[in-house]
């Protein structure tokens, strides 16, 4: 990947590896396209991005140039395009952020044309990634449109997963080396509520992503159920925790340094790529430390890691997700396994919602492992205004289906 990409994308447009010197220019760029209220690092942190225009192993740059803008202050032609694609090639995971044309420049193919040179690159050229994914923003269905066009797959949607003006749904999409589909591994059985999610994306790939996909009439051994009480009841007793059972510790050095150690040897437990801790969460009630990646800006939190295993917790873990709530955390996001039946039922107790699923996501002994998505937000559900694609709707229906469930149809309504 060090050598240098030309494609010609008309007579003055080329497509090129971005080097350090692009620096400043990128970081205008971005600037003025997003603004400085995206919780982006690339293109908008001008330490992260140093490090990632550095580190060709890790990450592919690319940018188009307008070779016919050369200046004194854009030798090379001036940057008019920009994505980046990161690489995880422990686990042999990619993903795409940071797409952006300039506005004088949009309309022209650019942004697709870059995704397109970078997935070439990087699933049929050398090489050993297996899957590339990203996710889009849905003010716009042209970002989705863009990555579909270029073969990538509908795998989800993450529901009021970031706040920049106001919370906002994004879309998950996936794209394949050629053969890694086929190379799935069977799971025995999953949760009834799972059945909707998991048929979607057997339609949407033509291939079971089980042998035998059954509801359990009972819970495997070591699941606990949350309590069973009436609604007023459940309710009464979440709230009723003090403010030190629980300690949040936002510390990014510290938490990553404590992490590594607990975890050095651990693949299993600590698999979420792209995501490191910066938050430590103990409690008083629990010898368990609980650590996640927690955006202050935009309130986004995904769990990657527990000393032990979550559903061990109880109905600590329900008073957790309410001391995280009290904390300012909006949104929460979990990443399981899809033989893992215990966990995947005790989330569902616990209100939280499938939202998308990551087939052929991991490399075990040859085989590739399927993970699904699970979510949980804070605050009320709104579709309202979004522009999404018609191949994400069956996504939107089978959550908004489970949400009701959950929130409205559990409503008891009594007659005088």
């Amino acid at each position: 990947m060090n050598e240098k990409l030309n494609e010609k994308l008309n007579e003055k447009l080329i497509v090129e590896v971005a080097s350090r010197e692009d620096l400043e220019e990128l970081l205008k760029l971005y600037f003025s396209i997003y603004g400085n209220n995206y919780p982006l690092k690339i293109g908008l942190d001008s330490i992260f991005s140093r490090i990632a225009l550095e580190d060709q192993e890790n990450y592919l740059w690319l940018v188009v140039r307008d070779k016919e803008s050369v200046t004194s202050e854009t030798p090379n032609g001036k940057v008019v395009g920009s994505a980046v694609f990161e690489l995880d090639n422990r686990y042999k995971i990619g993903k795409v952020s940071g797409v952006v044309v300039h506005r004088n420049y949009q309309k022209k193919g650019i942004a697709a044309k870059l995704i397109s040179h970078g997935m070439n690159k990087i699933l049929r050229e050398e090489s050993q990634i297996n899957s590339i994914y990203t996710t889009t923003r849905t003010l716009s269905v042209a970002p989705q449109l863009m990555f579909l066009k270029n073969g990538f797959l509908p795998l989800g949607i993450f529901p009021n997963a970031h706040k920049i003006n106001r919370y906002e749904t994004l879309t998950l999409l996936g794209a394949f080396r050629e053969g890694i589909l086929n190379r799935r591994s069977k799971v025995d059985s999953v949760p009834a509520k799972i059945l909707p999610i998991v048929n979607i994306v057997n339609d949407l790939i033509k291939k079971n992503i089980a042998d035998a996909v059954v509801d359990k009439k009972f819970l495997p051994e070591g699941v606990v159920i949350a309590s069973k009480k009436k609604n007023s009841e459940i309710i009464e007793g979440e709230l009723k925790y003090q403010q030190d059972d629980f300690e949040f510790i936002l510390a990014n050095n510290f938490v990553k340094q404590r992490f590594r150690q607990l975890f050095a040897n651990d693949q299993d437990s600590t698999f979420y790529p792209f995501h490191e801790p910066n938050l430590l969460i103990t409690s008083k009630l629990s010898d368990m430390e609980v650590y996640a990646c927690y955006n202050e800006k935009d309130h986004y939190c995904v769990i990657i890691a527990p000393t032990k295993q979550l559903y061990q917790m109880g109905e600590i873990f329900r008073k957790l997700i309410y001391a995280m709530k009290d904390y300012g955390i909006s949104y929460i996001e979990l990443l399981v396994r899809m033989d893992r039946f215990n966990s995947m039922a005790f989330f569902l107790d616990n209100e939280f919602i499938p939202s998308a699923i990551y087939p052929a996501m991991r490399e075990i002994d040859g085989l590739m492992n399927d993970y699904i998505l699970f979510t949980r937000t804070m605050e009320p559900l709104d579709f309202r205004g979004i522009s999404i694609h018609q191949s994400f709707t069956p996504f939107i229906k089978q959550y908004t289906t489970q949400w009701i469930n959950m929130h409205i149809d559990s409503v008891e309504v009594y007659n005088e």
